[in-house]
């Protein structure tokens, strides 16, 4: 099944005191509940290539070779600089294996003034 939901004016002004969370989003939602009501639910299979990762207590996804983003909570980027600070054992063995620097240490560079 494939749902869409488009909100709008017919004649392209814009929406006055309207977005896609305030317009589209609850008639997605109302169709949805009764589209699967009384339809058991199935956990979605994670597709070949992606990486499973307990970070800071919760399952993360990453595409597999790839390191987390920048903006995550935990910053691994910041990790990879002194792996000896990272106590999430699962966190720190991919880290050693993804690494730019492979888990060695590097120096981190000074930020110009």
């Amino acid at each position: 099944m494939v749902v869409g939901v488009w909100v709008g004016n017919s004649d392209n002004t814009p929406m006055v005191h309207s977005t896609g969370i305030t317009g589209a989003a609850p008639i997605w939602h109302d169709f949805m509940e009764k589209a699967v009501a009384g339809r058991p639910v199935r956990d979605f299979p994670v597709p070949p290539g992606i990486v499973k990762l307990r970070i800071g207590g919760k399952d993360e996804f990453f595409a597999e070779g790839q390191l987390p983003r920048k903006e995550h909570n935990d910053n691994p980027f910041k990790a990879c600089a002194d792996l000896s600070k990272v106590k999430d054992q699962e966190l720190r063995k991919w880290l050693e294996q993804n690494c730019p620097n492979k888990g060695k240490p590097q120096a981190t560079p000074t930020p110009k003034p």
